[in-house]
């Protein structure tokens, strides 16, 4: 072996542990992993201020409309449940993943050592979700506002999002001030 090949294997591990340590810091992955160690109720209870578009990437996005479904049917969101559950051909998601790949991303987020806290890292989900469609919203608004629109049509859609940014900041608020959350807990005398 060369030592130009050793240097290139060297980088090549370095990179892998460092996308799979970014990778387990992931909000949306964290999240997950506390789903996974929730039960039924706490899952729901968190769920009800979430939604799925919350969740920035597809196959998280996935697990969680999976989790949802087993929340509302008062099943424990159990790596092992989830993965049954997604064997469902017919769960009304477009585009899918296959069942081994949904497997290998519960067991990955699952055996990672990274543990959150479920209302912790939902606040940081919802606020990460916050100011990401704040600014696609503003990026659309721009570019509406670069077209033949009217006053009327601008301020229609400057309207609508500023309704949606104020619902999804009154979401934000009630994990944030939820009994649950970190913040709210009481000491223990």
């Amino acid at each position: 072996m060369t030592t130009d090949h050793i240097g290139d294997v060297t980088k090549a591990f370095i990179d892998y542990v460092d996308h799979n340590a970014l990778h387990a810091v992931a909000p949306e992955n964290v999240l997950i992993e506390a789903f996974l160690n929730a039960t039924a109720a706490e899952a729901a209870e968190v769920l009800a201020h979430l939604e799925d578009d919350d969740i920035e990437r597809h196959l998280p996005r996935v697990i969680v409309h999976l989790i949802r479904r087993l929340a509302a049917a008062h099943k424990n969101p159990t790596p092992d449940a989830v993965a049954y559950e997604a064997q469902n051909p017919n769960l009304g998601i477009a585009n899918q993943p296959s069942h081994l790949r949904i497997v290998k991303y519960i067991t990955d987020v699952y055996t990672s050592q990274i543990k959150g806290d479920l209302w912790s890292v939902a606040e940081r989900v919802a606020a990460d979700a916050y100011t990401r469609r704040v600014g696609e919203d503003c990026e659309r608004l721009a570019q509406i506002a670069l077209t033949n629109v009217t006053a009327a049509e601008l301020e229609h859609h400057i309207k609508t999002n500023v309704e949606r940014w104020r619902d999804h900041g009154k979401r934000l608020r009630r994990i944030t001030n939820h009994d649950n959350a970190p913040t709210n807990l009481k000491a223990v005398a």
